[in-house]
């Protein structure tokens, strides 16, 4: 099964920033993920057989390290957006979006308030 946090943030950053993603040789397992999520259509797919005389354009992407607080954001919106983008998936992620915001709401009330943190 494809992982939710990856298919929504892919989501979230086609939708939002009008980026376009083609995934290269993609398992069909990984289709199959996409689309179960409703984010199959967001991308492109090339295969071996389509691909001609040069690559498609590619930008490399700086990874910096994250805090647990903006993990849990990541997940939250990439979760939210999956329920957004297709009803079905409401009944899949509502109780992950539930947690992530829980967890979300008490590590930010942890970090503004020094009495619970000790």
């Amino acid at each position: 099964m494809m992982d939710s946090g990856f298919s929504g943030t892919l989501s979230r950053l086609v939708g939002a920033g009008g980026a376009s993603f083609t995934l290269y040789e993609a398992p069909q397992r990984i289709l199959d993920g996409l689309e179960d999520h409703g984010v199959l259509d967001q991308v492109s797919v090339l295969t071996a057989d389509l691909l001609r005389e040069s690559l498609p354009k590619t930008d490399s992407v700086v990874l910096e390290a994250a805090s647990k607080a903006e993990v849990l954001k990541c997940c939250l919106d990439a979760h939210r957006a999956l329920m957004a983008l297709k009803p079905e998936n409401v009944a899949k992620f509502e109780a992950v979006e539930r947690f992530l915001s829980r967890e979300s709401d008490k590590l930010l009330g942890s970090a503004t308030d020094p009495a619970r943190s000790l």
